[in-house]
């Protein structure tokens, strides 16, 4: 029996020893951060001859980044300046394997022995984390882990494809959230104890997925939904990816500079190619594509009330689509009424409390301002009323286009509303604020 089990102890050892390569102290595994940056080689003069090429390197292996804009001297984005846009994140993923030059991933097992004696854990994510003005969100592209251990074998591979269900949010007339910032990151690990980070990942995405309020248009009223959602997910992929290697690509551009080609179906952005290695016990190992995918804006809206865009060359009959920034609000105002515009929600709470209607009707000023205006001869009860509604809706974070449209809706859809149609007329704040719709 004792030689036996002497047997099977060798064994193992082999086993074991066989489930990570040979590498030299210079390609043993430590934890790495690298960050990409963007410059111009240069050439040491030869003598008698050209100058000599300087050897280059690639410091993010795993991860690559282009950039769609090629002259950055021109502004080719959209009027994006007091209009509300979001983010689109759109995927091309290679084919199946045999089509082409793809191939699949095996799910390669280990031996049982060697999962008895040594459970062992390869995690990788890619994630990208935006930032622009007060709005913040963390998204996972894509998420791959293989447990080994003495419960089994435990694969997940998680590619989020396409996501477009991102808030609005206001591009402020001062600049002040006109320039998005852009992390492109990839986190990979290699344990020998079995943490599940893949899944723990999925659990707190779907966790902040059902604790946070959803939100449609990121307002004053709502940012900080926004940020606790993306700082929980950085949080956890920071802690759950806390060793191995870390590559990060970081970009940041005014949207004026972001490429428009009306050829193509989406704005030009800018692009992360992932790739994974084929053997999970090294990091150096040759790697394969996974995808690659590409964040980047949706067209600029003059209005939150309404989808109308405002798309140069117009060619895109997919969408409502404006000529310029003065057709789409012609358009808008032709779409929307008082009614839509008063029971749009600013919170989605599933009931009408989350409403403009409800959120004006809190205000201190507004019952008693309903009663002082039906009782209005010059209009200066009026304008004191418009002036409320203005600076309510606009501390919210809406633009001055919405502002009117408000103000116009609460004063032409509110039921019970009276006032003199004569001091209205004479209401020159109510006038000038309405005109801006």
């Amino acid at each position: 029996m004792r030689y036996l089990s002497h047997l099977l102890l060798i064994a193992a050892l082999v086993l074991i020893s066989g489930c990570a390569p040979q590498t030299s102290i210079k390609q043993q595994e430590a934890s790495v951060t690298t960050t990409s940056t963007t410059g111009t080689a240069t050439g040491t003069a030869v003598s008698g001859g050209t100058p000599a090429a300087t050897p280059s390197i690639n410091l993010t292996p795993l991860s690559k980044y282009t950039d769609d804009t090629i002259d950055l001297t021109k502004a080719k984005g959209g009027v994006y300046s007091n209009s509300y846009t979001k983010l689109i994140i759109t995927s091309v993923m290679p084919p199946r394997g045999g089509e082409g030059n793809s191939r699949d991933l095996p799910y390669n097992e280990r031996f049982f022995l060697a999962r008895a004696i040594l459970g062992k854990e390869f995690s990788i994510n890619l994630t990208a984390k935006v930032k622009v003005g007060e709005y913040e969100s963390t998204i996972p592209l894509s998420s791959i882990s293989h447990q080994s251990n003495s419960s089994g074998e435990k694969w997940i591979r998680a590619i989020y494809h396409n996501h477009s269900d991102f808030p609005l949010f206001l591009i402020r007339t001062d600049g002040a959230a006109s320039t998005p910032t852009i992390t492109f990151q990839v986190k990979g690990d290699k344990t020998y104890t079995s943490r599940g980070a893949v899944a723990a990942l999925n659990a707190v995405l779907a966790v902040a997925k059902a604790t946070t309020a959803p939100v449609s248009f990121v307002s004053k009223l709502t940012e900080q939904n926004t940020k606790d959602e993306a700082r929980a997910l950085d949080s956890a992929i920071s802690s759950l990816f806390s060793s191995g290697i870390t590559e990060q690509h970081w970009t940041d551009r005014d949207l004026r500079y972001w490429q428009y080609d009306a050829s193509k179906p989406v704005q030009q952005g800018v692009k992360v190619i992932f790739s994974i290695p084929e053997n999970e016990n090294d990091w150096n190992a040759p790697s394969y594509k996974v995808g690659d995918w590409t964040l980047t804006f949706e067209e600029p809206r003059p209005s939150i009330f309404s989808d109308w865009k405002i798309c140069p060359g117009n060619n895109k009959p997919e969408i409502r689509c404006a000529t310029d920034r003065t057709d789409a609000i012609t358009k808008v105002k032709a779409d929307i009424t008082p009614a839509q515009v008063l029971n749009y929600q600013l919170v989605r709470s599933g009931n009408s409390l989350g409403t403009v209607r409800a959120y004006l009707a809190q205000q201190t000023w507004f019952s008693s301002g309903l009663q002082e205006i039906s009782s209005d001869a010059d209009g200066a009860k009026l304008n004191k009323f418009c002036n409320n509604i203005a600076n309510t809706i606009a501390d919210t974070g809406l633009n001055s286009v919405d502002v009117g449209i408000v103000t116009k809706a609460v004063l032409y859809g509110t039921p019970g509303i009276t006032y003199k149609p004569a001091s209205l007329t004479a209401a020159s704040a109510c006038q000038s604020i309405m005109v801006q719709s």
